[in-house]
Order: C-alpha cells, then structure tokens, then sequence
C-alpha cells in the first residue's frame, strides 16, 4: 500500500514525498523489489532526479516496456543520446509486436498511449515524461 501510495503521490505532483513513502514500503517489507522499484524510477523521473531514476530502472529483472521507454527518457535528460536512442528503439519494437493498435509514428496515437498509462495530475509533469520521451526519439 505504501509503494503504491508513493507512485500516486508522484502523480500528484509530490515525487519527494512519493519517493519517501517507497523507502519506508522497502523498509517495512525488503523482499519486494521489481514493482517497488518501478514505482522509485518513476517517482525519481519525476523528481528530476535522473541518474537514480537510471539506476531504479537498470535494477529491474525483467522491465516492462514502458519502464524501457522511461529509461530511454531519463537518459536523455542526461544527456545521453546513444543510450536514449538505443533504449527508445528497443521499445517501439517491443511495442510493435505488443500493442494491439501500434501508433507507429503518430503523435496523437502516442499522446493517447502515454496519457492513458501515466495519470500524472499537473500538465507540468505530463510534459516532463514526454519531453524525456521526445528527447530520446519517440514522435509525440
């Protein structure tokens, strides 16, 4: 409850809070990781808090496509474009085969995808996650 807390706190606009109230779930119950860990990369990306975010999401075992695709974005707010690059392409073939409706490369069909996915409350930091996912290659 508390992890989830956190990530809903991130989508509220309080990522500091978000991320403190992640630790204190890791505390509590140390054996979760994966989800627990996706939910600090977020919240970290939302921080702008980019080289940890990197580093939450390069622990995850087996990350979703769109922790790939928020990779992607926190590599590009740093400044790394081949890694971005790389990351980003990775997940548009991932969503190629994945998505029922591929937006390929249509703006408005990514805008719906990410809108749909990350229910942030402040267009501020909506546009924080699509700037990072501009950044690093995809078209939206």
């Amino acid at each position: 409850t508390l992890a989830l807390m956190g990530l809903f706190h991130a989508y509220l606009g309080r990522p500091e809070e978000g991320i403190r109230l992640i630790e204190e779930a890791w505390r509590l119950n140390p054996l979760e990781t994966e989800w627990y860990r996706w939910n600090q990369a977020i919240a970290l990306y939302t921080a702008h808090r980019y080289d940890e975010s990197v580093t939450a999401y390069l622990r995850l075992i087996n990350p979703a496509n769109e922790a790939v695709a928020c990779m992607a974005a926190g590599y590009a707010q740093l400044g790394d474009e081949k890694a971005a690059r790389s990351l980003m392409a990775d997940f548009r073939e991932r969503a190629n085969d994945e998505l029922a409706t591929y937006p390929g490369d249509d703006p408005e069909g990514w805008l719906r995808y990410w809108t749909n996915s990350f229910p942030y409350k402040d267009p501020a930091d909506f546009e924080h996650l699509l700037d990072g996912l501009r950044k690093a290659g995809l078209p939206v």
